[in-house]
């Protein structure tokens, strides 16, 4: 992460009009000053939502950031509002929620326990301190077997696969059609990013109902990124791409790109560049 903002502050700092920081210390130095808290005092975040269309999500937009930290609702609050939010405190559950203080304001606060807080919208938030009050059950079945078998890593995720979202025409890559309805069997998509020694990687699992299931996706996978990579005029995500190794094992399919943290870095951050015109 280190080397990566470094590179991507490097590329912001060729335009002649930027004076914003230049390294990672810089960047946390000048976000810690105007929030007027420590960022060091972070410890554990996890994302969640729940995407518009879903059985779930008919009560309201829906998504949030759960995080555990050494600093107080007070310092939350005005680091919160010195990036200009607003909050009114109340109660829910019997813990300390912060309502969002002006009109179309989304985030809510919710203090989730000792050094433990989500910022979400309102029924995210809610649903958090219930579930931290034990008055609801937290996320079960699939979805968290489907976690929980994931290893440990600094950044992991799972998502469930909206099928009933897909687009019903094909999706345009480098001049191929996919056909989007080749993932209609996956049920739930798991991704790692880790590192160990000198070696960077990503992982991402897509589970889907059976064996046969998991040779046709793998190989729409394929499809995509080898049009990808022919697309790219880019060649060191080109290389990458083409290096992406694609399995399957039973009902999974696994795909995976790794390589030394220099690579891994220039890669990320050429498609940051393309992403961005940068």
């Amino acid at each position: 992460m280190t080397q990566f903002t470094n590179d991507i502050l490097d590329q912001f700092a060729e335009n002649e009009y930027y004076s914003g920081p230049t390294n990672k210390q810089e960047l946390l130095t000048s976000v810690s000053n105007n929030a007027g808290i420590e960022l060091s005092g972070a410890s554990t975040a996890a994302g969640f939502g729940k995407y518009a269309g879903s059985e779930t999500a008919t009560r309201g937009p829906y998504y949030g950031l759960y995080f555990e930290a050494d600093w107080s609702p007070d310092e939350v609050v005005n680091a919160l509002e010195s990036g200009g939010l607003q909050f009114t405190e109340g109660e829910y559950s019997g813990q300390t929620l912060y309502e969002a203080g002006r009109e179309y304001q989304p985030l809510w606060l919710g203090v989730a326990g000792d050094d433990a807080y989500v910022l979400a919208t309102e029924i995210a938030t809610k649903d958090t301190l219930d579930v931290s009050a034990g008055n609801m059950d937290s996320v079960g079945g699939e979805m968290s077997n489907a976690f929980s078998a994931i290893r440990d890593a600094p950044f992991k995720f799972v998502a469930e696969m909206p099928t009933n979202q897909l687009p019903e025409s094909g999706i345009e890559v480098g001049g191929s059609s996919i056909d989007p309805k080749r993932f209609a069997t996956v049920t739930h998509v798991t991704g790692i990013a880790y590192h160990e020694d000198d070696t960077a990687g990503i992982t991402l699992t897509f589970l889907t109902g059976g064996s046969g299931d998991a040779e046709d996706v793998a190989n729409a996978l394929r499809g995509v990124i080898a049009a990808a990579a022919e697309r790219t005029q880019n060649e060191t995500v080109a290389n990458a791409m083409n290096d992406t190794s694609i399995n399957t094992d039973k009902s999974t399919v696994v795909v995976e790109a790794s390589g030394s943290v220099d690579r891994a870095t220039r890669v990320i951050t050429a498609i940051f560049g393309l992403l961005f015109g940068l």
